[in-house]
């Protein structure tokens, strides 16, 4: 999984929100203190944001609106230059995982 550097996380989720918006994903929540958590199953994905000012990831689906406040990390596990999911861990340490179910190019990321 490649880690995306905190200061680039709202250019990042800009890029990959154009990438994604439609495409089925399936959203995990996985922690010790509640187990693993299916919020989103396949359902259209209508974009992810990153809110530098309150801190906080949102991921849109079709019928949900996933909030992580207070992320740690946020990556992109990529397999042959695609990227097949999406990583965020919160300050509690619970993990949030965008899942796709079509692999897409990164896009180029701006100089």
């Amino acid at each position: 999984m490649a880690t995306v550097e905190k200061s680039r996380w709202q250019a990042a989720t800009e890029l990959l929100s154009r990438e994604i918006h439609g495409q089925p994903a399936r959203l995990e929540v996985a922690s010790l203190r509640i187990g693993d958590q299916i919020e989103a199953e396949w359902s259209p994905l209508r974009g992810i944001t990153y809110d530098p000012k309150d801190d906080l990831f949102e991921f849109q689906f079709e019928d949900v609106d996933h909030l992580v406040r207070h992320p740690r990390t946020f990556a992109v596990r990529e397999r042959e230059g695609l990227a097949d999911s999406l990583a965020v861990v919160d300050d509690e340490g619970a993990e949030h995982i965008v899942q796709f179910r079509e692999p897409f190019p990164l896009p180029p990321t701006p100089v």
